[in-house]
């Protein structure tokens, strides 16, 4: 049966399942799947925020309200103040950090899809963001999905699948934009009757960039038919299709992705963990045996204005 209380001291290999749910968002809920427990707490500085970003051992973290965002640190609780965001959807910006903040090639960027590019350096809170215009990259897709691989960003556009290298100028805002690939996947050809679906770019290693592609089907496209993976080859520029994932598992989230191993724990090799909006189910999709399972890992939370995230975060904060 799962418990709640304090969670452990020491820290877990696989990302928490972490839920903020009450009226301002007050409630934080973690979920651990290699224990099957969970965890409640109230940490005061995440009411009513918008988690946009976890890397580096940082939150990336934005007030639902005002829009005020920043970066803070959950061990040291230091915090950096950001620029004001552009006028715009806050719900819909996707948002990465590079490097840790105190690094001299660390960026933090902004997405507003489908066509502006916002980026600039922690620290500087009298600049403005700089600001690029995807548009003349993505022509008549859109570039929607993000990753840092070994310190540079890459978009993928939505539906085309090209792949661009972006080389970023953080005191000019000049951004030089490189197509790597412009052709989608071969093995897309039979699933062409599935036009609705969500990816993910993900770095797998120093050497690997995964590209998970999720396929809907059912009334309304509203059940999930499986995922296809693939990796892309830097010597061909063409994505390969990847048959296995070994001893590894996937935490998808909207625009973002994490992979750990499986070694060691109760997780599921060559599975994909995920969950959906509106609903408090944990969904894990096997690709060995291309089949999904569904659990309710936290009964006590409602789905409604619930926020679900996949937090890899240091002992001390969870």
């Amino acid at each position: 049966m799962k418990k709640y209380g304090e969670p452990p001291s020491s820290p877990q290999q696989h990302p928490w399942l972490v839920i903020f749910h009450g009226a301002d968002k007050q409630k934080q809920t973690f979920f651990s799947i290699s224990e099957d427990r969970y965890y409640m707490r109230t940490i005061p500085e995440l009411r009513n925020k918008k988690i946009c970003e976890c890397a580096h051992g940082w939150l990336v973290l934005l007030d639902s309200n005002s829009g005020d965002c920043y970066i803070w640190n959950p061990i040291s609780n230091d915090k950096i103040q950001l620029p004001p965001l552009p006028d715009t959807r806050y719900n819909e910006l996707q948002c990465l950090l590079s490097a840790p903040p105190h690094e001299p090639e660390c960026c933090i960027l902004f997405f507003d899809p489908p066509s502006s590019l916002y980026f600039c350096k922690p620290g500087t809170y009298n600049q403005e963001f700089h600001k690029y215009d995807l548009q003349p990259i993505s022509k008549n897709s859109i570039m929607w999905f993000w990753t840092i691989f070994r310190g540079k960003l890459y978009g993928l556009s939505f539906q085309r699948e090209i792949l661009v290298l972006f080389d970023l100028d953080h005191d000019s805002g000049i951004v030089t934009a490189t197509p790597m690939v412009n052709q989608p996947p071969d093995d897309f050809g039979e699933f062409l009757d599935m036009p609705y679906y969500a990816c993910n770019l993900i770095q797998y290693d120093n050497d690997t960039l995964l590209y998970v592609h999720m396929l809907y089907h059912g009334w309304q496209m509203q059940e999930i038919y499986g995922f296809l993976v693939f990796r892309f080859d830097f010597t061909e520029k063409a994505w390969v299709k990847v048959k296995s994932i070994g001893e590894t598992a996937i935490f998808l989230e909207d625009y973002r992705g994490t992979i750990c191993s499986t070694k060691g724990t109760n997780l599921k090799r060559e599975s994909i963990y995920f969950t959906k909006h509106e609903d408090r189910r944990l969904y894990v999709f096997n690709l060995e045996t291309q089949s999904l399972s569904v659990s309710l890992p936290c009964p006590h939370v409602s789905k409604k204005k619930s926020q679900f995230y996949w937090l890899t975060l240091p002992p001390k904060c969870n």
